[in-house]
């Protein structure tokens, strides 16, 4: 509405209640199989556009017939929102009324669209390609959960213009295990649905201990459907839309480069867990809280340079996506800049008290838009994606693991602790993970490649050294020039040199922090007061120790 609009444009966090809604979570299965199939084949890409796109325009066109609204593509799964409505609520609703049963209650009405949509979508047979050699054991399919209760609608961040849209609320803490339990084709329900429901549906308790959780079989009523009608974005609310849709989207849209928007791209993944902040209890979420743990994360993530995919609420709980590699934020070293972007988040994270875990992995995805004509929205999809969530799930509070591709691409600049090897959903075998546990540039200094030619540079360089040894004055060598002709290599070798006969030290532009105030400087100073490390207490005792020093 028209106060939804003006808190976004005046960089203001909003929340409403949705009371008794259902939330269905229709998971797609099959996504890496697709993409792994059309990796090696010419226009890959665009035929797993085609593919993708004709499987979602199928569920969400049974989705809309129902009334529901799919809120968001949560990586390989739908999540859709049926709530309320008022217009509804003195109707009757089932056309051949048990015998039993007179009328039946909003709720209880909410929650059969939302099972006739669930039991049409699990019904879909599974999507296959056909006529194309080597592609008869791709598929997609598809299992669904169906969660309920109250909800609270967010509206959070803004952080350069850029806000998200997320539901919280009980019915997603519901769901984490209703999904587990839900298998290809079947429609799982919980038992705040089940005692919605029970009198007009048909199913069976599954069985296991402490399971609540029913599986529906039909619906014995018949229930009028009511089609949602198309959302129609007036004019004056277009601006405050454009807020929600990522800048590398609305560039290309505004230079009609849609087509390009569709890649099998090789990234890096990070999944923050956030443990801490609870938005899943039955007690109303700090919209203020969200809004300023979501800013922190997307600062930190604007300051390297990455993509902020999505934050959102789903089964695993509270999560944030960023990626690295996706164009215009795409780098050759995208590994190093997602786990230093994930130790500084999970550092913001700390000082705010927020409890939370940090998964990274590697390696293919889907890059571009899913959905149909009428909802789609543009998702990073794959089984890097997952594995990146589910060491996010497996890892301790506070602690970021790594997979194996992503140390291997940071391990030059970052120091890894070995965690073992684990067992994740999805995998065969057991895989190695890291933890990431401080930065290695002394280390790409003492081991770097030595220098070949440069005999000019090396005179210099060489006699500023001999004269600060022989007179034993302090003094700062500046090594500046473009991108790529050698610089860090020649740092590398003439700190060497010095190491052994001088106190010298050393840093080095981060690219990743060309906004920041001093940030080479500031680093150079830290080492040499011996800040690194140090609390902010203990920063100002030293500083003001040195500083008194020097004046005695």
């Amino acid at each position: 509405g028209e106060s939804g609009i003006k808190n976004v444009e005046t960089a203001n966090p909003l929340s409403f209640s949705l009371p008794e809604s259902c939330v269905v979570l229709a998971d797609v299965s099959g996504f890496t199989n697709l993409n792994e199939a059309f990796s090696t084949v010419e226009g890959g890409a665009e035929k797993v556009t085609y593919h993708l796109n004709q499987y979602f325009t199928i569920l969400l066109d049974i989705i809309e017939k129902h009334g529901g609204d799919c809120i968001k593509f949560a990586g390989d799964a739908l999540i859709v929102l049926f709530k309320q409505e008022p217009q509804y609520e003195r109707q009757t609703y089932i056309s051949r009324v048990h015998k039993h049963v007179k009328e039946i209650k909003p709720n209880q009405y909410t929650c059969l669209r939302a099972v006739l949509c669930a039991l049409e979508l699990g019904a879909q047979p599974p999507y296959r390609i056909t006529g194309v050699r080597g592609m008869e054991k791709v598929k997609l399919t598809l299992h669904v959960a169906i969660g309920y209760g109250d909800l609270q609608a967010l509206h959070v961040g803004g952080h350069n213009g850029e806000w998200e849209f997320l539901l919280a609320g009980s019915p997603f803490k519901q769901l984490a295990k209703a999904i587990d339990l839900s298998k290809r084709g079947d429609v799982v329900v919980t038992k705040e649905v089940w005692a919605e429901v029970s009198k007009h549906c048909k199913g069976a308790k599954l069985s296991g201990y402490g399971t609540s959780e029913v599986k529906v079989q039909s619906v014995i009523h018949d229930v009028t459907i009511i089609t949602a009608k198309p959302i129609k974005i007036p004019v004056t609310a277009q601006k405050a839309v454009r807020r929600y849709v990522p800048r590398m989207v609305r560039d290309g849209l505004e230079q009609g480069m849609t087509r390009w928007l569709a890649e099998l791209r090789a990234v890096s993944v990070i999944f923050v867990n956030l443990k801490g902040l609870l938005l899943n209890r039955k007690h109303n979420a700090s919209v203020e809280r969200t809004h300023q743990v979501l800013r922190c994360m997307q600062s930190v993530v604007a300051c390297n340079q990455g993509y902020l995919r999505q934050f959102l609420v789903d089964d695993k709980g509270t999560v944030l996506i960023a990626v690295f590699g996706v164009p215009p934020f795409s780098w050759e070293d995208n590994g190093y800049r997602a786990v230093k972007t994930a130790m500084e988040i999970s550092d913001t994270l700390i000082e705010l008290d927020v409890s939370h875990a940090v998964g990274i992995a590697s390696g293919m995805v889907y890059v571009g838009s899913v959905g149909s004509h009428s909802r789609r929205e543009h998702a990073v999809v794959g089984d890097t994606v997952n594995s990146a969530a589910r060491l996010s799930c497996k890892a301790p509070p506070m602690t970021v693991w790594v997979d194996e591709a992503t140390q291997r691409q940071a391990d030059r600049k970052i120091l890894m602790e070995p965690c073992g090897q684990i067992k994740v959903k999805g995998k065969n075998k057991k895989i190695q993970i890291y933890r990431p546990i401080g930065f290695n540039v002394a280390g790409n200094l003492l081991h770097g490649p030595e220098v070949i030619g440069r005999e000019g540079v090396l005179k210099r360089c060489l006699t500023a050294l001999l004269s600060v040894k022989e007179s034993n004055t302090k003094r700062m060598i500046w090594l500046t020039g473009p991108a790529g002709v050698g610089k860090t290599v020649l740092v590398g070798y003439l700190y060497r040199l010095a190491k052994d006969h001088l106190q010298t030290y050393y840093t080095i532009g981060e690219a990743t922090a060309v906004g920041l105030p001093h940030n080479t400087g500031g680093e150079l100073v830290e080492r040499m007061l011996g800040l690194t490390g140090l609390s902010p207490a203990m920063c100002r005792f030293r500083i003001m120790e040195c500083v008194n020093d020097s004046e005695q």
